[in-house]
Order: C-alpha cells, then structure tokens, then sequence
C-alpha cells in the first residue's frame, strides 16, 4: 500500500467542528429569495452524480450559513467535489477531498438537517479506502465504478489485482420525521 501524506489543518481547509450550542437541525432552505438553492436541491444533483453543480448549490449554501453549520455543507461539498475529482481521474484530488469531506461530517452524525449523516460518512469513507488501498494506478478502474454505480444504481464491486472492495452508490439519504436529528459533536468525541 503506498504512503500517504497526513491531511494537514490548514487555514484554507481547517478541520473544525460544530460548537456544542449548534441548532437541533440545519434549515432546509438557507436563501428564501432562490429555490433553487436549497439543501434538497444539493442532494438531488448529488444523487444524480451532478458533482460540480452539487458544488455551486452547496457553496451558496455554506457561505449564508451560520457559522456552526459551515462544516455541515462543507462536508458535504467535499465529498462531491471529491467523486468529481476521482470522475475525471484525479487520484490526489479525490482522496483528499473526500477524506476532509468524511471528517467535517463525523460531528453530525448519525443524522442532521433531514439528512442521513453516517449513512454518508460510511460512503465517503468506503471510497477512500478503496482509492487508497488501489492508488493512483488504478484512479481509472475506480472511475469507471463510480459511473457504472451512478448508471447502474447499484452497488459496485471492484476487483484489482488480489483486492476486493464493494463500493456504495454514491447517494444521500434523508430521514424521516421520526428520527431524532443529533446536535453537531465537539471536536474528539466519536
């Protein structure tokens, strides 16, 4: 398995939490005056492997938010930005983004805003070890998997050389009304 450099907390991507006073829920939509930037339509363009246009909408969304909710729309955005990335074979940019994206979401688990936060987390965190278990040789045949787990909707199994991984459709899910939404963790508590 091959080296990877430790992602750093820098002060263009800190890896900060949710204060502990966060809201029970993130509001569903941010700008009143635009529907189309909304929570729900992220998550649409999300599970319709729209990454880049999942982007906008959620950068438009992070950048109203209030301060304890950034990482919330943050982490989701980068786990996009991260499967747009390994679509267009960029091995570094995909691992690192998705990797920032799993951890900015962990405070919110297992659910926040409608949305079914460690049900991602398990996502991201899936692929991540799948790109980093086959490097960047083979960001190709990884590539390919995401299409075919977009076009197909189905789970993906992927083989190279002498490993397996089975790796998720790369979708959000929402809970339901009856689920407890959780409050943002502090930094270090799992």
């Amino acid at each position: 398995m091959p080296d990877f450099p430790p992602l750093e907390n820098t002060p263009d991507s800190p890896l900060e939490s949710a204060p502990e006073n966060a809201p029970e829920s993130a509001p569903e939509n941010i700008s009143n005056t635009n529907p189309e930037i909304s929570l729900t339509a992220g998550i649409t363009l999300f599970n319709q492997g729209e990454y880049y246009a999942c982007h906008d909408v959620l950068e438009a969304l992070w950048m109203e938010a209030e301060s304890m909710e950034k990482p919330f729309y943050q982490g989701i955005l980068q786990i996009a930005v991260g499967l747009y990335h390994l679509g267009n074979h960029n091995w570094r940019g995909a691992t690192i983004l998705i990797g920032e994206g799993v951890n900015r979401l962990r405070p919110f688990e297992p659910s926040y805003g409608g949305v079914a936060v460690a049900d991602l987390v398990d996502l991201g965190w899936a692929w991540l070890v799948a790109l980093q278990h086959t490097g960047v040789d083979q960001v190709e045949a990884m590539a390919q998997a995401l299409t075919q787990a977009r076009t197909t909707a189905a789970d993906q199994g992927i083989s190279l050389g002498d490993q397996r991984f089975t790796l998720p459709v790369p979708r959000i899910g929402l809970t339901t009304s009856a689920t407890p939404e959780s409050r943002p963790r502090a930094s270090g508590t799992c």
